[in-house]
């Protein structure tokens, strides 16, 4: 596989406090960034310029676009929040959240028909139910892993969540969830039965997950390293190496779209990419030499065949972008940079939701919710 990259933005200046996670709408048409300063920054994918500024209750620990046609993301937040949002033409947009966790919420994940929505905080998984207008009903919670007489004293930690539907889309048609954890391994759940249907157990802690888009393979972060899982198998597939010291942290990690490529980053600065056929290391992108990297987000436009990764650091997000096909593997270093105004200020406390929309100049909207 041979991938052409070329920087296309980097994205400064939109977050005064560290960013926590950064996602690709299904579209294409936005990319989104989220931090610990309690903003959601919504930029356009095709000129890097900052069209939404959203300043949210809390800190800002994860967030998801919803599949599909709409403009649609739900962004949790340390309060236990869960914020629906909505983008209409003419820069409306419309807000509805509700208390979906007593806890930060770490984990979310929907599944491909923005049917179910899974909420991970701290051990507490809970299955929420989208209606029409995506207004979540809870399905229920999952019950924790049972302890070995070998980890009887170990805290359970959840560190993934994922949809599941069989190898390459394949499977009984019920809906499955995929639940990974710091020393309890692999689960894999029926959510319609609420059942256990799989359990994996793994020789090593377990930093973070991912699950590449056929279902084939789960990625495993360890200390120095990944581990690629096949689920039908149990089998490791292939054990890839970052060259650092053994760090007690997650990195982020993904799979390209299609799985063709598993990316990770780690603490240098640096996201790899290897082949997840041949196991080949295949090239580096450095975001920032010694800047820890906090968020990766992948997206694939199909009818240019354009291929784009976005990693954030402390306060900044970089986008780069590969046409499948390329002769040439090398990256271009990043000179495109746009600046923001920023929405500031408090957000009082309040029992109801209130938008309060206005613009900054130059065609930026910025929105203010209040809980």
């Amino acid at each position: 596989m041979v991938l052409q990259f070329h920087g296309k933005y980097q994205l400064s200046s939109a977050h005064d406090d560290a960013i926590t996670c950064v996602a690709f709408s299904g579209g294409g048409d936005y990319i989104a960034s989220g931090g610990l300063d309690r903003k959601l920054q919504i930029f356009s994918l095709a000129d890097g310029r900052l069209h939404y500024s959203v300043v949210t209750p809390s800190p800002i620990k994860s967030l998801i676009w919803l599949p599909g046609p709409e403009q649609m993301l739900v962004c949790a937040c340390n309060s236990g929040i869960l914020i629906n949002v909505t983008i209409f033409a003419g820069d409306t947009m419309n807000f509805t959240y509700f208390r979906a966790d007593n806890h930060t919420i770490d984990f979310m994940a929907v599944d491909p028909s923005a049917d179910y929505l899974a909420t991970g905080a701290g051990v507490d998984v809970r299955i929420w139910k989208g209606d029409r207008r995506h207004d979540w009903q809870g399905r229920g919670r999952l019950t924790s892993p049972k302890k070995s007489a070998d980890d009887v004293d170990v805290y359970v930690i959840l560190t993934g969540l994922h949809w599941y539907s069989g190898a390459n889309g394949t499977g009984d048609g019920n809906i499955k969830l995929i639940t990974t954890y710091r020393h309890h391994g692999i689960q894999l759940w029926d959510v319609e039965q609420m059942a256990i249907v799989q359990s994996i157990s793994m020789p090593s802690p377990i930093f973070g997950s991912s699950l590449s888009p056929n279902g084939l393979l789960i990625s495993t972060a360890k200390l120095g390293g990944y581990d690629l899982y096949s689920l039908d198998s149990g089998i490791v597939a292939h054990t890839y190496s970052h060259g650092l010291p053994s760090i007690d942290d997650k990195y982020p990690a993904t799979f390209l779209p299609r799985g063709i490529a598993f990316c990770a980053a780690t603490a240098d600065g640096t996201v790899t990419l290897w082949d997840v056929k041949q196991g080949d290391r295949l090239q580096s992108v450095q975001h920032l030499p010694g800047v820890t990297i906090h968020a990766i987000a992948v997206y694939a436009a199909e009818k240019s065949g354009t291929i784009f990764l976005a990693t954030a650091s402390r306060d900044e997000v970089r986008v780069w972008c590969a046409i499948s096909g390329g002769r040439n593997s090398a990256l271009e270093s990043l000179v495109w940079v746009t600046f923001a105004e920023t929405v500031t200020g408090a957000v009082p406390s309040a029992s109801v939701l209130v938008d309060q929309c206005y613009r900054l100049g130059d065609g930026v909207c910025a929105v203010q919710v209040k809980t």
